[in-house]
């Protein structure tokens, strides 16, 4: 679900994800690392992507993606400024990949609830 990359944290959040599970499949070479953000190639992030709809978890994954983001932004107080540095910069394809899949679903509560802190925060 992760289009920027994501944090040992979010992966933890959102795919029960475990270190030793993700050290393996960076092992593996199958996950990369990088400033301790964990990415996937465009191709395996396809085909990943591809088996979860296949067996109907995508849904489930969008939605913990989306409640992440939201918790996070929601962290941050309004109005503060945001330095371009910030952990909120290497987020920014997230933020927008969850905001524009509850804009799909029609969940304007999480549109909102996104849209918000993000007015400030990018």
């Amino acid at each position: 679900m992760f289009t920027g990359g994501c944090t040992l944290a979010a992966a933890e959040a959102v795919c029960d994800a475990e270190l030793d599970t993700l050290q393996a499949l960076v092992d593996r070479s199958l996950l990369r690392i990088d400033r301790q953000r964990y990415s996937m190639l465009q191709v395996l992030h396809e085909y990943a992507h591809e088996r979860l709809e296949e067996a109907d978890e995508a849904g489930a994954l969008r939605r913990r993606h989306a409640t992440w983001f939201v918790q996070l932004a929601e962290a941050q107080p309004l109005f503060q400024s945001v330095p371009p540095h910030s952990p909120f910069a290497p987020e920014s394809e997230n933020f927008r990949s969850a905001l524009e899949w509850a804009n799909r679903r029609g969940d304007n509560e999480t549109v909102a609830r996104l849209a918000a802190p993000l007015t400030f925060l990018l």
